[in-house]
């Protein structure tokens, strides 16, 4: 899924760069799936060798997946707290 996020994003570079307003950027990225009509084109790019993925390891992800938990673990139990207190 990460990969396909990244190619998502990579098909999507030239559109996003011009925009000012990150609203703007949640618009396309929403909506760029829906227009994907050469789904073959996407997953060619996905596992492409010199993709924008390629030099992700499967232990940089799980890091990186980890550490994403660890953080949504600690905002609940800060939101905890606050609620509490």
């Amino acid at each position: 899924m990460f990969k396909v996020a990244l190619a998502i994003f990579k098909l999507n570079e030239h559109n996003i760069g011009d925009l000012e307003d990150p609203v703007d950027v949640f618009r396309i990225l929403q909506n760029m799936p829906r227009r994907l009509i050469d789904c073959h084109r996407l997953m060619e790019y996905v596992f492409n060798p010199s993709s924008i993925s390629a030099d992700l390891c499967p232990k940089d992800i799980q890091s990186k997946r980890s550490l994403f938990r660890e953080q949504r673990k600690q905002r609940r139990v800060s939101a905890t707290r606050n609620k509490h207190a």
